[in-house]
């Protein structure tokens, strides 16, 4: 087997714990295969070596290019962190340091049902009818805290925060403990139990620590960026002082913060669990070329809480084209790319894979109905079609109401007319609008006569709120325009987006559901469709979505789903500063923003051929992304010029500076003069002679300051928008660049 040159050094490597750095397509699991095999060659007791992979899927794969390669040798052990965990869990049971438990993860709806029977025991009255009717909003805010909690050993208190939920939710606290004892009264796991509850107890007691400990004299442990705390603390349990410990990850691809992970656990941590470990470059990748290459070591150069390595091509000449695409609508512009690609793809002998990422699933909804609207064969890679999510079932309820001659599968769902209700909340008595709801859901028609014979026999401000509400429906029942204006009508009246958006567990979910809202009813506008006949498209669509293609040349997903996957061209939706970076919170802290670049450069490197990115076009609403700027994508493409000698100079940021000369020691040649870039300090965004202090803020981007004093400083930026500042409270989201 041919390896390279950083390959066959991490495979003899034997000095002690190590930190491999492997760039995406780098071939770590080739490498490791090797490693593993030429340790059990040299007489290495099979029984002593551990590999822990990230998921099922790689834990399969691993062991089967392993045993091509063993022949008829025996195996070491390959697991899952959560096989592993498990199989301690049960040796604890086994010596008594726990009672044993029902091995088998608990399904879904049974977790579901406990947390649900535990949050509807402490939710403030106003809003238990509410979650009793639609508690998916409910569970989904318990589950985030959860996954934080189980991620790490803080307290309930500070998971809570971490996970950023809104105080109505702080009632979670109470449900968690409630749900933790029902659990452990019933002798239950989930997955993540298997983890903290199995290392919790080991943890706690230094005799369980030395019976787990020093058993093995090597641990290979896979996709280190993306462990958490308690993965972190199993495998220096398992370790001790006896195994040599190889991590191998890349901190440039941590974007899995949501479930506890940090770039830190490699920067830092690894090396004070396990002194004096080295750290071993797999920075060929054997995925993609220049000028690609280029650009993503460009645009990676500027995070600071990294590693100063860059991906390098295996071959000097492999090209893989990064281009931007202008356009005003993402949708219309990835549809054109792809049939243009599908064109191309034709004349090869192999279908060229496609992928279209997106920043958040809702980024896909407008994207995936204009490929059934074409006809386009695809398949959504980990997520689910926007026909099945709930948002849509309000749209269908609201056409069903003014079409009473359709046949009804939502108007007739007294958890419909309840989510109008409350979607923002009529401020009556919950009685009166379950009763209200249960018999609009059960009657032919004639809705709003119905609610105003009810507002008739109420007083005061139950009188006018339900009043108020009639009116909204008989505008409903008497709309003729087509299925966009009716939709539009009655959210404007109710306010209803706005509701949505402050009911929401997250910003990102609040986002989310409005713009799925927003691209359906665009989808039906554009189509000009008479409410009956949106209603026909909806099923239609539904039917088509059911009988789709699971396994198509095209993917349709978000980035934090194709991590770890590859395809011939991707495609990068909402390439603009909405969305790269996304603003989670009020502020996105320099970290944040780090964060947001990681995940950019996950998207871009899945690419072997050619990535595009579809980014603003004009004067619009929409800007352009940052990162834009930080990818150098027309540098990049200089990158035969300079090769060719045909480039005197390059004018390059000072993180630019540094991904070319990498460029210029992996192509062993010097490099043209190079000119640092000039900072926006120089000059004023207006254009003007005299040059204002030039400022960098993590969520508005680069800007000037016109105006400073002692406590505030106001601050113009590239869009001509001027903002003022508490210099104490925004000091952590600028910076200065003079």
């Amino acid at each position: 087997m041919s390896l390279t040159l950083e390959q066959s050094n991490i495979v003899a490597y034997s000095k002690g714990p190590a930190r491999v750095v492997a760039v995406a397509g780098s071939g770590k699991t080739t490498t490791f295969v090797e490693m593993v095999a030429e340790r059990l060659i040299a007489g290495m007791d099979p029984k002593r070596i551990l590999v822990v992979m990230f998921n099922k899927s790689a834990q399969v794969d691993f062991e089967q290019r392993l045993s091509q390669r063993l022949a008829n040798q025996t195996p070491p052990e390959v697991r899952t962190f959560h096989s592993l965990a498990l199989r301690m869990y049960k040796r604890l049971a086994k010596i008594g340091a726990c009672e044993p438990r029902n091995w088998n993860p608990m399904p879904s709806w049974v977790s579901d049902r406990m947390a649900l029977k535990e949050i509807l025991a402490r939710v403030h009255p106003d809003q238990l009818r509410d979650i009793q009717n639609e508690p998916s909003e409910a569970l989904e805010a318990f589950w985030q805290l959860q996954e934080h909690y189980k991620s790490d050993f803080d307290s309930i208190d500070i998971a809570f925060d971490k996970a950023e939920l809104s105080d109505k939710w702080r009632c979670l606290i109470d449900a968690h403990q409630g749900y933790e004892e029902a659990r452990n009264q019933a002798k239950l796991i989930s997955f993540s139990d298997m983890l903290h509850d199995s290392v919790g107890i080991i943890d706690s007691d230094q005799q369980l620590i030395d019976h787990f400990a020093n058993h093995m004299d090597l641990i290979l442990v896979d996709e280190y960026q993306d462990i958490n705390a308690v993965q972190q603390r199993l495998v220096e349990i398992i370790a001790g002082s006896r195994a040599q410990v190889i991590a191998v990850g890349d901190p440039d691809q941590t974007i899995y913060e949501f479930r506890g992970s940090n770039p830190e656990f490699m920067l830092r941590h690894f090396d004070r669990a396990f002194p004096n470990s080295q750290q071993l470059p797999l920075t060929t990748t054997f995925r993609y070329g220049y000028p690609l290459a280029l650009a993503a070591n460009q645009l990676i150069a500027h995070n600071k809480n990294r590693y100063a390595h860059f991906s390098l091509p295996a071959s000097k000449e492999a090209v893989t084209t990064i281009d931007p695409i202008p356009c005003v609508n993402d949708q219309a512009a990835a549809i054109t790319h792809i049939e243009q690609l599908l064109s191309r793809s034709r004349t090869v002998e192999e279908p060229e894979t496609i992928a279209v990422l997106c920043r958040l699933w809702s980024n896909a909804a407008p994207i995936e109905l204009a490929l059934m609207q074409r006809g386009i064969d695809f398949s959504l890679h980990g997520g689910n079609s926007v026909l099945a999510r709930r948002e849509l079932q309000v749209i269908t309820g609201l056409l069903e109401v003014n079409q009473l001659t359709s046949v009804a599968t939502v108007r007739n769902d007294a958890k419909f007319w309840r989510q109008l209700m409350t979607t923002p909340h009529l401020k009556i008595k919950q009685p009166i609008i379950d009763g209200l709801a249960n018999q609009l859901a059960s009657s032919p028609g004639e809705f709003s006569l119905q609610v105003r014979a009810l507002a008739n026999s109420l007083s005061g401000w139950e009188k006018k709120q339900l009043h108020s509400f009639a009116a909204q429906v008989a505008d409903l029942e008497a709309h003729h325009d087509n299925a966009k204006s009716l939709i539009n009508r009655f959210f404007i009246a109710r306010g209803y987006l706005e509701a949505l958006q402050e009911s929401a567990t997250s910003k990102q979910r609040g986002d989310e559901s409005v713009a799925i809202l927003r691209a359906f009813t665009d989808y039906l506008g554009q189509h000009r469709y008479h409410p009956n006949a949106a209603i026909q498209a909806i099923q239609v669509l539904q039917q088509q979505r059911a009988s789709g293609n699971t396994n198509s040349q095209i993917s349709l997903t978000t980035i934090h789903r194709a991590k770890g996957l590859e395809w011939d061209h991707v495609i990068v939706t909402n390439f603009d500063d909405e969305h790269f970076p996304y603003q989670h919170g009020n502020s996105l802290t320099i970290a944040a923003q780090e964060s947001e670049r990681r995940l950019a450069y996950v998207a871009i490197t899945r690419a072997k051929l050619s990535c595009s990115l579809l980014v603003p076009k004009g004067a619009g609403d929409k800007l352009p992304s940052r990162f834009q700027a930080e990818l150098g994508l027309m540098q990049a493409n200089r990158w035969r010029d300079v090769i060719s000698g045909n480039c005197k100079r390059l004018t390059l940021s000072p993180p630019q500076r540094a991904a070319w000369q990498a460029f210029a020691e992996h192509q062993q040649l010097k490099l043209p003069e190079i000119e640092l870039a000039k900072e926006p300090q120089q000059t004023t965004l207006s254009g003007t002679k005299k040059a204002n202090p030039a400022v960098i803020h993590s969520h508005y981007g680069y800007g000037e300051i016109i105006h400073e004093d002692r406590v505030y400083m106001t601050i113009r930026f590239r869009n001509e928008r001027e903002r003022t500042f508490s210099k104490k409270a925004a000091s952590e989201l600028i910076e200065r660049l003079a």
